[in-house]
């Protein structure tokens, strides 16, 4: 059975991982492994076998960071192998997943005329996904099936979307044109009125309140689900990936916030579907 341990504080976090990895050997295990986040990137180590074999090949003082995740897995399906131990590390290095279980997975295969762009999922029954020539999916039992939504006159690629409701949600094209739908996909809105240079991804706190970041490092913010202002200037540095804590995204919230010009704004974003695949 696969065992799993998490750790964020002060200390070394490698040594503290390593160690409840040795506690969870009881369990029955095939291989393990653990990541660490330091100074923003991932270092990952895992290794068919026993943790011994782990440690031994990783010692921890080698591994720097307090902020980390472990697993022993029991192999229920795949190899045995170091490729096939978590945690998984994205392709883009960014998203790290592991699991308990999960030996059975249903799939679909979307009528995609090119890569799907982006996944979210409102509510734990509720998605949508987005890719390119307009195509707009959509689900309703958790992801097990999803069905294809027609946005009326859009043929041009969709590249991100953002659903605070299940409901209401924004769709973004490779045009930074912005659309809203306030009845789940039934129909869409045009935003005439939104001038975001050339917007890279979108985030929304609320139905109302959102963001949306431009390839030139600028953010822009509406409050009223319509009409967007700049929140932070642009940068000469190029826009990097969204990611901060839902409480600090909160606080961006708040109107008593003043826009500084700076570095790209951070956010907690929604899975990107080609980030998300080990």
């Amino acid at each position: 059975m696969c065992g799993i341990i998490g750790y964020l504080g002060k200390q070394k976090a490698a040594t503290i991982i390593l160690e409840g990895l040795k506690r969870l050997e009881y369990r029955g295990y095939d291989s393990a492994g653990l990541v660490v986040l330091k100074d923003g990137e991932f270092e990952l180590a895992k290794k068919a076998g026993r943790v011994d074999g782990l440690i031994k090949s990783t010692p921890a003082q080698k591994i720097a960071g307090t902020t980390g995740i472990g697993h022993t897995r029991w192999a229920t399906h795949g190899g045995v192998t170091d490729a096939n131990s978590h945690p998984h590390l994205s392709s883009d290095g960014k998203i790290v997943s592991t699991t308990n279980g999960g030996s059975t997975f249903s799939t679909q295969t979307l009528d995609a005329a090119g890569p799907l762009n982006a996944l979210h999922f409102p509510t734990a029954t509720t998605g949508y996904v987005c890719g390119n020539a307009g195509k707009l999916w959509k689900s309703t039992n958790g992801g097990t099936s999803f069905s294809p939504i027609n946005i009326s006159g859009v043929s041009q690629n969709l590249t991100d979307l953002h659903f605070p409701s299940a409901n209401v949600g924004y769709v973004l094209d490779e045009f930074s044109q912005l659309r809203k739908t306030i009845n789940g996909g039934s129909s869409f809105t045009l935003l005439n009125n939104v001038n975001v240079g050339s917007a890279k991804q979108l985030w929304f706190l609320n139905e109302t309140t959102g963001y949306v970041l431009s390839n030139n490092g600028a953010v822009y913010r509406t409050t009223d689900g319509s009409t967007f202002s700049p929140f932070i200037a642009s940068t000469t540095a190029p826009a990097s990936p969204l990611a901060v804590s839902p409480m600090q995204a909160a606080t961006l919230a708040s109107p008593a916030i003043e826009a500084k010009p700076g570095p790209t704004l951070p956010f907690l974003m929604h899975t990107r579907v080609g980030a998300c695949m080990p």
